[in-house]
């Protein structure tokens, strides 16, 4: 993990936060993945993490992203992208590329291929929680989503 995407509570900055969270993102597009080996997740996710209030643990959250966005060959890019290191947390509005062939992305049924145009395109706000993580020197992990 290069020192940019690495802090903790005491050595954060709105910087490190969002270097993160786009080293986060790039990590999870579809072309970035080549096997299903979503080990690289291993240094951003926290082993707790817990999504839409539900507590996935970071094997769940790893099945969640394989599932919706790198085997559906789903891409994302940030649009927006807001900082709250008081609050530990990130904002960002996303948009969602998904390929005609897929069906569903994250739970929600999309029209079926032939009824929709390639490359639609689904805009998502959400807030990502960091927390440390003690067994990782307390390194900040994505910790909520």
């Amino acid at each position: 993990m290069t020192p940019e995407i690495t802090f903790t509570t005491s050595t954060a900055t709105a910087e490190s936060y969002r270097n993160f969270y786009r080293h986060y993102i790039s990590s999870i597009q579809p072309n970035r993945q080549k096997s299903n080996d979503l080990s690289v997740l291993n240094p951003l996710i926290h082993p707790s993490v817990i999504h839409n209030s539900n507590p996935l643990g970071l094997a769940g959250y790893k099945s969640l992203i394989q599932t919706n966005i790198i085997s559906t060959g789903t891409t994302i890019r940030i649009e927006k992208l807001l900082v709250d290191v008081e609050e530990r947390s990130v904002v960002a509005r996303l948009v969602f590329t998904v390929p005609e062939s897929c069906e569903e992305l994250i739970g929600y049924k999309l029209k079926k291929a032939g009824e929709r145009e390639e490359g639609l395109e689904v805009l998502e706000h959400v807030i990502y929680r960091f927390d440390p993580d003690k067994d990782d020197g307390g390194r900040m992990k994505i910790g909520e989503v």
